[in-house]
């Protein structure tokens, strides 16, 4: 066990958006190593050989100095009046009971809204800061499709959108949108979206949207829902035409 323990406390890391440890949400202050190890182990979650750690957190120097350093590093946590970190001689992981807002569930809205240690440069924080990303695009999508389900099209669309700033060439996200738009009734939003995401592909990627976008499209005119447009001799475009808009360049 690390620290001294004067009874049950709430130990809060906080990663997103910079480094912010609480205990009984007081704001404790630690230096750069012990910092990074708390970091490093919140976001593994599970016991973590040493000389891995030493390792990882201090790539640049020899073993013997990563293990002098990280020995450092705990024990400048000793002075934690609270169980943080659990360790003996081999090993080391997070306290089960600290709460970590990088492993909350990606719904909550810290993850849409924020970036995981956005001043740290370390190589090790690549992996998991995609990691955090795709779960919070893919939780975007989730809740707008359960707003569309509730019927709540305005709030589901907002959701959408936030999922496109974060990823403007994912096209799940805009799809998401896009059935948004349509439950609303809002045919020719959709096909704005869906204009504005087949620009994006065809500018950066040189591809065209997928099938599926275009079916979810074709799928509401089968439905009657309504029509983009005329369907007079003049031709303009209505829901059918996401088929000539994968065919154009």
């Amino acid at each position: 066990m690390m620290g001294t323990s004067i009874g049950p406390a709430r130990v809060e890391v906080r990663l997103i958006n910079g480094f912010d440890l609480r205990v009984n949400g007081t704001a404790v202050a630690l230096r750069g190593g012990s910092e990074r190890l708390v970091a490093y182990l919140a976001l593994a979650d599970r016991t973590m050989e040493r000389a891995r750690v030493a390792f990882v957190l201090w790539p640049e120097t020899t073993e013997d100095r990563a293990l002098a350093n990280l020995r450092t590093a705990l024990w400048r946590l000793r002075t934690i009046p609270t169980d943080l970190l659990n360790s003996n001689r081999t090993r080391l992981r997070i306290d089960a009971a600290v709460w970590v807002d990088a492993r909350q569930p990606a719904s909550s809205a810290v993850h849409a809204c924020g970036e995981l240690l956005p001043d740290w440069y370390d190589d090790w924080l690549v992996v998991e800061r995609e990691r955090l990303r795709q779960r919070a695009l893919h939780a975007l999508e989730a809740e707008c499709a359960r707003l569309i389900a509730l019927g709540q099209c305005g709030e589901a669309i907002d959701v959408g959108i936030r999922a496109v700033s974060m990823e403007p060439l994912r096209e799940s996200a805009h799809r998401a949108v896009i059935a948004a738009h349509l439950a609303e009734g809002n045919c020719a939003e959709a096909m704005r979206q869906f204009a504005t995401l087949r620009h994006l592909l065809a500018s950066e990627l040189g591809v065209a949207p997928s099938a599926a976008t275009a079916q979810l499209l074709a799928a509401h005119q089968s439905l009657g829902s309504q029509s983009l447009g005329s369907q007079s001799s003049a031709g303009m475009m209505n829901l059918s035409v996401p088929a000539r808009l994968l065919a154009a360049g």
